[in-house]
């Protein structure tokens, strides 16, 4: 794995050590360690940015996660959870997708107005 791999592997097995799968306040996890490694590689530097913070890591994307799980709002057309975090030109939404068949989280990254209200009309937004 690339560099940071033992803070991959430290965030991954911990989050998945934790209890009560399922529920709302828990922590959920990724499919695998792979599948994390190339979100956080993926989405990460725009998380960074949106939420304004100067050092970015993988245990920060994975916690961010679990954040808008707990704290946003579920989005059934599009099985995830959004909450709002604002961004530079126009709001933007931080989204957490879920596998259907797991439960475990597949992504975070951010989603437009514009994007949400085409994809999940009953969150009733206007772009």
């Amino acid at each position: 794995m690339a560099g940071g791999a033992t803070e991959v592997g430290q965030a991954y097995y911990t989050f998945k050590a934790m209890e009560n799968w399922g529920k709302k306040a828990s922590g959920l996890e990724f499919g695998n360690v792979e599948k994390f490694e190339t979100h956080f590689s993926k989405h990460g530097s725009e998380m960074k940015q949106a939420l304004n913070k100067n050092n970015y890591s993988i245990t920060d994307y994975l916690n961010d996660a679990n954040h808008v799980i707990k704290e946003g709002q579920f989005v059934s057309e599009m099985n995830g959870y959004i909450k709002l975090v604002g961004g530079e030109g126009s709001a933007k939404y931080a989204f957490v997708g879920l596998d259907r068949t797991t439960g475990n989280i597949t992504t975070l990254h951010l989603k437009s107005v514009k994007e949400l209200a085409k994809k999940a009309p009953s969150l009733g937004l206007k772009p």
